[in-house]
């Protein structure tokens, strides 16, 4: 049992967060303190000398995320800046202990670097660790470090604090008699059924027809199903499960005989299971039932059976936890209410993006920017295809340097969302305005309603624009999945995704292909999530960033970007090939521009798309924070820019800008060093900006062009072409690029996938300077964050 809560029992979380995933883990650290018996307080950084300072708290645990550069997030901004003040002495925070979970991704290099500068400087300010700091890799899964560390938190707070030791159990843990290597799983209601061995049943088991009798104890896989009500005579609640690999089933009952599902049940009756199948054994209000069903278990080690796909994997149990007790999430409590007005007319296209609330990294607020041009710079046989858009910001209050990035706030797929809708059999609604409100008995201690949807909003309206319905489910969603799912054996595979030992099955086949609230109702269609959930679950609809390819000094209210249209690998049954959310979003609305066509465009209605009669079309944009991604400040600061494919937008907005600047200001000096190292597969399929490339490069703009080919062995004349990666051609300019950054201090901007270019062109750099420098590695990685804190190694990446 959990100790009482006192005075004693109290500490503190603090979060940084700038997507909301910091901000999610703290609630939930703070949702199970109470189990714990322990009593919180939660706020987030950006409240510090608000709701909390710093030096009066004795326990902290803080949660934070890294952005950008490695900064912390813009809630922290000013709690870093107050914290790292040189007047302050060391023993600033020496009466404060904490803990510290970072949160990162590795596809970054300065992988949770806000986390660790704030550790560093905590140390340094005369604050003590309790507990050991944890580093999250959201490339990987948040999970693998988040769950684990926080299972230790507790007590090693409890150990800080001086507490009586209690005895820790995961919030829910759902735990059966072992059976062999049938343990099952009761929903937590152990006490409502009874299932053991048949041959050890003894005198407590009816025996028919003396078949137990001579069961071969190794071999048995029987079992005896004894139903029973509760001690207080209320009848049971409703208990299902799922029995894989059962030889035969034996059921007696200590009330009712039990109304059979596919067979007869009745008492001392023996059901005999055929390979292949299950059974399923169902409690409601005393009557029992069985039901003999597939087993999925039996197919995986068959070597008859064709190849499983990945939806079949993901649909069934996992054979390594077929006798596995699972703890599970403690289920998400309910917070949100919604009252539909059937007799209020709502005009949704009227409603605001998002409520009018900001955006994260936004420093202005949304405006309709329309779309001037719209041209595909690929070939039709090129594997991506990129399209470069001009937008008129003349009316959006925005003004932008070559370099920065603005967000565009998209919806999602229309169909998508009326397939959603019919998946949670929401069609009668879906256009019924409703308000939502908090419940007055949630137990949620940090409940409110999301500020992002409107006050008077549809089902529809919330799933098209303020819901990201294509995020990739979490656990906690799963758990509440679960909850809703009538199918046993639907049920025990979602409960089996959530739980702790089922973290790689959650990774295999949840976060790898990328699965989505719709993909999961596709695989296992008996749950029934009601709309509230999702609302408390799902996460905002995320704007989505893009890279200026364009210079004001060419025309101030006009701004282009270039893109390649996303295509995601569709799942047989389970996940339809898709586009992007917000590519194939723009890829629809501007078809008009590029094929010239006057017809219908398939576009999402609400405020998205209000194209007057002259078929203007707006796309909702936003101006975010301006990044250190910036030509020099002075023009004869030689640089270096990488960047293979749509990485080369902010290059061509550099050059541009180098242009015209020359031209308008007139200047006789010749213009600064500029390297461009440039990659795609095909030099005819999907050669980005060529022409304006050498145009750059004849003029002196662009002093050299080094590109790279990746799909492209020889050229039309049968000559081997330059190297396949933007690397290599590092690589083989190695000592030349190093010249032009330590001897005349040139920048290098890397702008592209975070994935593998900008971690292959890390390591080559250190490669480079190791060689340049005669140094071993450890010092060639002190110089590259030499190059970093000088604004000589500047990335602009994305995964």
């Amino acid at each position: 049992m959990p100790v009482s809560k006192s005075s004693a029992n109290r500490f503190t979380i603090l979060y940084g967060s700038q997507t909301g995933q910091a901000k999610a883990i703290a609630e939930e650290i703070h949702e199970s303190s109470d189990h714990h018996g322990l009593n919180s307080n939660l706020f987030c950084l950006s409240l510090t000398e608000k709701k909390f300072t710093l030096e009066k708290e004795a326990l902290v645990v803080f949660v934070v995320s890294t952005t950008g550069e490695g900064d912390p997030p813009d809630t922290m901004g000013k709690f870093m800046r107050r914290l790292k003040k040189k007047t302050l002495p060391g023993t600033h925070l020496q009466n404060l202990h904490f803990a510290l979970l970072a949160l990162g991704d590795t596809n970054y290099t300065n992988f949770c670097n806000n986390g660790k500068e704030l550790d560093k400087r905590l140390l340094q300010l005369g604050a003590r660790q309790f507990y050991d700091t944890g580093y999250a890799d959201d490339a990987v899964g948040l999970e693998l470090v988040v769950e684990p560390w926080i299972d230790g938190l507790w007590p090693a707070l409890r150990k800080h604090l001086g507490l009586f030791s209690v005895e820790e159990s995961p919030p829910e843990a759902v735990n059966m008699p072992t059976i062999k290597s049938t343990d099952l799983l009761i929903n937590g209601k152990c006490s409502s059924l009874e299932l053991i061995p048949a041959e050890i049943a003894g005198g407590n088991t009816i025996q028919p027809d003396n078949k137990t009798s001579t069961l071969d104890t190794s071999l048995s896989r029987d079992v005896v199903v004894n139903w029973e009500t509760k001690s207080s005579g209320e009848p049971d609640d409703k208990v299902v499960e799922h029995v894989p690999g059962l030889n035969s089933v034996l059921v007696t009952t200590g009330a009712n005989n039990g109304e059979a599902g596919v067979c007869d049940a009745s008492l001392g009756s023996r059901v005999d299971i055929k390979p292949n199948e299950t059974a399923t054994v169902e409690s409601v209000n005393g009557q029992s039932s069985l039901t003999i069903g597939h087993d999925f278990s039996e197919q995986c080690s068959s070597s008859q059976n064709p190849p499983l796909t990945l939806g079949d994997q993901l649909k069934m149990p996992a054979p390594s936890l077929l006798s596995s007790a699972l703890s599970i999430p403690q289920l998400p409590p309910p917070y949100l209410d919604i009252t539909f007005h059937p007799d209020h007319n709502l005009d949704r296209a009227a409603l605001p993006l998002h409520n009018g609330v900001n955006f994260p990294s936004a420093v202005s607020g949304v405006s309709m920017a329309t779309v001037i041009s719209a041209k595909q710079l690929t070939s039709d046989t090129a594997v991506k295809t990129a399209l470069d858009i001009e937008l008129d910001i003349t009316d959006c209050g925005m003004s932008y340097e070559p370099g920065d990035s603005f967000g565009v706030v998209c919806p999602n797929f229309d169909p998508e969302v009326e397939e959603l809708i019919a998946k949670l059999r929401l069609s009668e609604k879906a256009d019924t305005p409703f308000t939502i409100q908090l419940r007055t008995s949630t137990s949620k201690k940090s409940a409110s309603v999301p500020n992002y949807i409107p006050e008077n909003s549809t089902i529809r309206h919330a799933l098209l624009t303020c819901l990201e319905i294509r995020a990739i489910p979490s656990k906690a969603l799963i758990r509440v999945l679960s909850e809703h799912t009538t199918d046993p054996q639907q049920k025990r595979r979602l409960q089996e995704l959530c739980s702790k030992q089922g973290t790689n099955e959650y990774r295999r086949f949840v976060r790898e292909p990328g699965l989505s609230l719709l993909d999961l109702l596709n695989a296992f269609p008996s749950c029934q999530l009601p709309f509230e959930r999702l609302l408390e679950l799902l996460p905002r609809l995320k704007a989505r960033p893009y890279s200026v390819s364009s210079s004001p000094l060419e025309n101030p209210t006009g701004l282009h970007f270039v893109f390649n249209i996303v295509e995601i690998t569709g799942i047989e049954d389970i996940k339809k090939q898709r586009q992007g959310v917000c590519t194939g979003w723009l890829n629809d609305i501007t078809k008009i521009h590029r094929l010239g066509s006057t017809g219908d465009s398939k576009v999402p209605i609400d405020c998205f798309t209000k194209m007057s009669l002259e078929r203007k079309i707006k796309v909702p944009v936003f101006q975010r924070n301006s990044l250190n991604f910036k030509l020099p400040g002075d023009p004869e600061t030689p640089i270096i820019m990488i960047g293979p494919g749509t990485g080369i937008a902010p290059f061509i907005g550099f050059l541009k800008h180098r242009e015209l600047k020359q031209k308008n200001l007139g200047l006789n000096t010749p213009l600064s060093e500029a390297w461009l190292f440039f990659g795609c597969r095909h030099k005819e399929r999907d050669y980005l900006y060529r022409q304006e490339l050498e145009t750059s490069l004849s003029s002196g703009v662009l002093s050299r062009l080094f590109v790279s080919f990746s799909r492209d062995t020889v050229d039309e004349l049968g000559h081997s072409l330059p190297p396949k990666y933007v690397q290599d051609n590092l690589r083989l300019h190695s000592t030349e690029v190093a010249e032009q950054v330590f001897e005349k201090g040139a920048v290098v901007y890397i702008c592209g996938d975070a994935l593998n270019m900008a971690r292959n062109v890390y390591d080559t750099f250190l490669e480079i300077v190791r060689e340049y420098k005669s140094v071993d590695i450890t010092e060639a990685r002190k110089e590259m964050v030499k190059l970093r804190e000088n604004k000589q190694y500047l990335e602009d990446i994305w995964t």
